[in-house]
C-alpha cells in the first residue's frame, strides 16, 4: 500500500500550476459563483489542478470503452473516486494504482498524465 498526498498541484513544464475552470474570487477564495461579493471589478484567480481532482476525473465519468465494463467494476471506480475526493491522503494497493494510471492515460494530456504519473508512482 502506498500513502498519496492528492492535494498536490499539477505543474507544467515551467514550474507552475496548471489552472483549472473554476474561478475563485480573488478577495475571499470562494468559486465566483457562489461570491455575493464579486462583480465585474473583482480579481478572479483559476484553481489549481490536483491529483484529487485528475483522479477523480478519470475514475467517476464514462471513457472510451467502459461499455463494455460490468457493473461491478464501475461501482469499485466509484467507492475509490469517493475515497480519493474525501482524503487529503489516500492509501491505495498496487492493483488501485494501476487502475487510476490506466484511466487517467486514456483521459488526460500528455503533461497531466505524467505529472500524475509521477505523483502516483515515484519510484
Amino acid at each position: 500500500m502506498a500513502k498519496i498526498d492528492v492535494t498536490q498541484e499539477i505543474v507544467g513544464l515551467n514550474g507552475e500550476p496548471i489552472r483549472q475552470g473554476r474561478a475563485l474570487c480573488g478577495r475571499c477564495g470562494k468559486a465566483v459563483m457562489a461570491c455575493p461579493n464579486c462583480d465585474g471589478d473583482t480579481p478572479v484567480a483559476m484553481e489549481a489542478l490536483t491529483l484529487q481532482e485528475v483522479c477523480r476525473f478519470a475514475l467517476a465519468n464514462t471513457l472510451p470503452g467502459d461499455d463494455k465494463l460490468a457493473g461491478d467494476t464501475k461501482f469499485e471506480h466509484f467507492h475509490l473516486a469517493l475515497r480519493i475526493v474525501d482524503n487529503n491522503e489516500v492509501e491505495l494497493k498496487a492493483e488501485e494504482i494501476s487502475t487510476i494510471k490506466e484511466r487517467i492515460g486514456k483521459v488526460w494530456s500528455t503533461m497531466v498524465m505524467g505529472r500524475a504519473w509521477e505523483m502516483l508512482d515515484p519510484t
